[in-house]
């Protein structure tokens, strides 16, 4: 289809020589779901920085409740 040659252009390189005929309800499709994907990346984006931010608290913690030892966690970041 058309829609899977615009999401694979290395796989369909012919996509790129014609103009394809873009259905008008398709790209509005299309549209609305790239800004659910948008939208879907924004919340993981911010889980991911409230998780990064949990876990420096938590490896604070550790390193105040064993005082002397280092943590690997915190040289692997």
């Amino acid at each position: 289809s058309a829609a899977t040659k615009r999401r694979a252009p290395a796989a369909a390189p012919r996509a790129r020589q014609t103009a394809p005929v873009v259905d008008d309800s398709n790209a509005e499709a299309l549209r609305i779901r790239a800004e659910g994907l948008e939208a879907a990346l924004r919340q993981i984006a911010a889980a991911t920085q409230r998780a990064s931010a949990e876990l420096a608290t938590l490896n604070a913690d550790i390193a105040q409740t064993q005082p002397g030892t280092t943590s690997n966690e915190e040289e692997d970041q």
